[in-house]
């Protein structure tokens, strides 16, 4: 698992073939209650009409290490 705070984040790029660190989604991911205005801006990064690249992979053990810890699915909890 890459750590959040190595410096290679900056290199990756995301669906759109662009750089994405999408580090500080993840992060208001982690910490926001309400997570459905950071979801789809996660997977507008991370997921372009079918496409995905290494910032997408490189989000995956966040992503579940957030759910364990959350204990909630991500984006479908109601208030």
């Amino acid at each position: 698992m890459l750590s959040l705070d190595d410096d290679r984040w900056n290199q990756l790029t995301g669906g759109r073939r662009t750089p994405c660190d999408p580090r500080p989604l993840l992060a208001k991911l982690e910490a926001d209650d309400d997570t459905k205005e950071v979801l789809p801006n996660l997977w507008d990064e991370l997921h372009h009409q079918g496409d995905v690249d290494e910032a997408s992979y490189a989000c995956v053990p966040h992503l579940v290490r957030i759910y364990r810890q959350r204990s909630v699915l991500i984006g479908t909890h109601t208030q």
